[in-house]
């Protein structure tokens, strides 16, 4: 099994993190696979899942994200290869102060909640 491994270990977000980690995800299917059950109960003292309700992008600070950069890099000249596509995205990043920018995700009132 691809997971066993991995869940044998610690896993990255939980590494070097000094208080229980709050973990909070979308209803992708892998979110909640099977595999993933006796591993979370093991170290529940290190992290916890909570989970968004079904279909609620509004609450996502990555569909915020999306949104944005979808509004920016569509304001440019269409891209006519995927190589100008990665440029576009890339120079919306570089235009604007990263961490304010991505601060202002999370002060979007929909989105306050993973701040």
């Amino acid at each position: 099994m691809v997971f066993k491994g991995a869940l044998d270990g610690e896993i990255r977000i939980c590494k070097g993190a000094k208080r229980k980690v709050f973990l909070i995800l979308d209803n992708l299917p892998v979110h909640h696979a099977k595999v993933l059950r006796p591993w979370l109960e093991k170290h529940k003292e290190r992290i916890e899942l909570f989970f968004m309700p079904g279909y609620s992008p509004e609450l996502n600070p990555v569909e915020v994200a999306n949104a944005d950069l979808k509004k920016n890099v569509t304001s440019a000249p269409p891209p006519r290869t995927e190589e100008q596509l990665v440029e576009n995205i890339l120079a919306h990043y570089q235009a604007c102060p990263r961490s304010k920018h991505i601060k202002s995700y999370f002060g979007h009132p929909d989105v306050r909640y993973a701040a």
